[in-house]
């Protein structure tokens, strides 16, 4: 009897916009802060550009302009012998001042004793003030012309549609160096009108689908709808429910920043004159029965509907680290009642690091079905 191959690392897809928070969700079910590791279809690690752009040093100022710096200036050339005597430069200073004294002599042969101080105060005044040395009126050129530098960008994450500067590819593979139980791929959503991203995506899926190997197959996907989106699903989210079959690979719908919903239950609840306090402790459940009585009805409804949604709130709280903890639990509990195979929801319980207890009552289950 041959061993059944058992996979390492289990493989996720995760579909969402911009703004459907797949960041900190991946983050909070591996358990980590830090960045993915990108790496392509042959396993050869990409670097993506986490700058959108990169401020000049102030020192290569004077590079960029063409102009160098004053300090290093030529020194004069004296002419040898056999070369044209050339004109050295007049100190601007020396110049201003042999005009004041050709000014004041004038003044002084005629003008009358009377009316001389006032006359030579008067042209003093007129006298144009002296000229900066032609070392600052570099530097000030330099400086005026050289361009601004651009405002300093923060850091984008990974998944952001711009990181890999149009290098975004579903078939890459993120993956945590913290936690190397996950292998992730991303794809960026659909938009209306835009049959290209989804064509990618159905063919991604097939093409993992037909993997015979369990390492390589693709076993999980994670859909995100951001609630705080003026339409939960898009016509072009609604169109990958109804025209792509996943097969045997579960779907799982994730509403992420569920808590926008929450306010707007509070608000709903404060204008049926319920007091602040009591309205803010019942929105959740007022939000949740709302979301299931209207929403959940929709999606059941598709053609290839999730096997499981999931509502996560609060993710974005980084001072409640309980609250993080607990909604990541609650989507792999989801995901690991969704998988067919038992190789699959032990290697999915054993790659998570944020559901002790769900480790400990697995392994004891699985001992009892053992013994």
């Amino acid at each position: 009897m041959t061993d059944v191959e058992r996979p390492e690392r289990f493989r996720i897809l995760i579909i969402g916009r911009a703004n459907a928070g797949k960041t900190t969700i991946l983050r909070a079910v591996c358990g980590v802060e830090e960045e993915p590791e990108v790496y392509d279809e042959r396993g050869r690690r990409i670097r993506p550009e986490v700058y959108l752009e990169e401020v000049p040093e102030t020192r290569d100022i004077g590079e960029a302009s063409g102009v160098r710096n004053v300090e290093e200036a030529p020194e004069a050339h004296h002419p040898g012998d056999g070369e044209p005597d050339q004109i050295a430069p007049i100190s601007t200073c020396s110049a201003f001042r042999s005009a004041l004294r050709s000014v004041r002599a004038w003044v002084m042969c005629k003008a009358t004793d009377s009316v001389l101080a006032s006359h030579q105060h008067e042209m003093l005044s007129l006298a144009p003030s002296p000229p900066r040395s032609l070392a600052s009126h570099q530097l000030e050129e330099v400086l005026s012309s050289a361009p601004s530098p651009p405002p300093r960008r923060e850091p984008r994450s990974i998944l952001s549609p711009t990181s890999l500067r149009g290098e975004h590819r579903v078939d890459y593979e993120l993956r945590f160096p913290s936690n190397p139980g996950f292998v992730f791929h991303d794809s960026r959503g659909f938009e209306s009108g835009a049959t290209e991203e989804l064509e990618l995506v159905r063919n991604f899926i097939k093409e993992k689908g037909s993997l015979g190997s369990m390492e390589n197959q693709l076993h999980a996907i994670w859909y995100c709808f951001p609630a705080d989106s003026h339409r939960l699903m898009t016509a072009a989210e609604q169109e990958f429910f109804e025209k792509i079959d996943t097969g045997s690979v579960p779907v799982i719908a994730v509403v992420t920043k569920f808590d926008a919903l929450d306010a707007d239950a509070c608000s709903a609840l404060c204008g049926m004159n319920i007091p602040f306090e009591v309205a803010k402790e019942g929105a959740p459940e007022h939000a949740t029965e709302k979301f299931n009585r209207e929403c959940l009805p929709l999606i059941r409804c598709l053609a290839h509907p999730p096997k499981a949604v999931v509502c996560l709130r609060n993710m974005h709280n980084k001072q409640s680290p309980a609250i993080i903890q607990k909604a990541a639990s609650e989507l792999i509990e989801s995901t690991e009642s969704a998988l067919d195979s038992d190789a699959l929801k032990m290697l999915l319980i054993q790659a998570q690091h944020v559901n002790v207890e769900l480790c400990v009552t697995r392994a004891v289950d699985r001992q009892v079905h053992l013994t």
